[in-house]
């Protein structure tokens, strides 16, 4: 079973920590949505952290072991198509309505969250050896039944 981790090790949750000061849990997502002013300040997180994630494929896919694994090198390829989608909509929303982009205060923020994961908290779970492991999926209790295949979908 995977290592049992809690929010700390996530980006987006450090994120919403600093930005908000309240954990992503506890972020009250009626208020974002009728302010104006605090959903302009999650478009931005989100944009932000999802840009992370297209660098971090951009430099995946041009690595040499990913290049090597033919399988890996197109799932990676695929992500990389993908990843534009899951941040442009917020930066679509901040441009129409003349909200600012991210700042150096805000960026400054995003690269210190990465720098910490990958120079302190990856590593760490590398020397970790009697991490805690999860007994369950996360997604254990939920009924959240399979698709079905295509190939089975249009027999």
């Amino acid at each position: 079973m995977p290592i049992a981790l809690d929010r700390m090790f996530g980006h987006i949750d450090r994120f919403i920590e600093i930005t908000f000061g309240c954990t992503i849990d506890s972020l009250d997502t009626q208020a974002i949505i009728a302010s104006d002013d605090l959903f302009e300040r999650l478009c931005r997180v989100v944009s932000l952290t999802e840009k992370r994630g297209l660098k971090q494929v951009e430099i995946l896919l041009d690595h040499p072991m990913v290049k090597q694994d033919k399988a890996l090198h197109r799932i990676f390829e695929i992500v990389h198509v993908d990843e534009p989608d899951h941040f442009l909509p917020y930066d679509k929303w901040l441009a129409e309505n003349a909200r600012r982009m991210p700042n150096a205060w805000e960026r400054g923020i995003d690269r210190l969250i990465h720098s910490e994961l990958l120079f302190i908290k990856l590593p760490l779970l590398f020397l970790w050896f009697r991490a805690p492991r999860l007994t369950e999926w996360r997604d254990a209790g939920e009924s959240n039944p399979r698709p079905t295949p295509r190939s089975l979908a249009t027999a």
